[in-house]
């Protein structure tokens, strides 16, 4: 009898990068899903907060930042840390420009059915 435990739950992988001081893990969206089930607006905060220290730390380190990450080379990690920054900034505009439509959507209909019915409401 086989008791294997299969999980459930599925897990982006995560890249670490070395700021300096501590290490970060950033998820890597696979699928446009991901935009939507990962935490975007929490990764996009956590580069922004620390994009200042991640330079820093490239500039004075060099090849000692890089340590407890998953890169061979320094500059591995800032094209990877560049390329995952656009993407969650990316997801994040998108995700405010659908709000932004979606909320101009519904007063444009709010604002028809307004006009149809005009007469009645304002008999009321």
């Amino acid at each position: 009898m086989n008791n294997t435990v299969f999980n459930s739950n599925l897990e982006n992988d995560s890249v670490v990068f070395n700021i300096g001081s501590h290490l970060i893990a950033i998820y890597i969206p696979t699928v446009v899903e991901d935009f939507y089930d990962l935490p975007s607006y929490s990764e996009v905060w956590l580069m922004f907060k620390n994009r200042s220290h991640f330079y820093t730390s490239m500039s004075d380190k060099g090849d000692k930042s890089i340590e407890g990450t998953n890169f061979n080379t320094w500059l591995d990690q800032y094209f990877a840390w560049g390329c995952l920054y656009d993407i969650w900034k990316s997801a994040v505009s998108i995700k405010i420009s659908r709000l932004f439509l979606s909320v101009g959507v519904y007063i444009i209909f709010t604002s028809i059915i307004y006009a149809f019915f005009f007469q009645a409401i304002q008999s009321l």
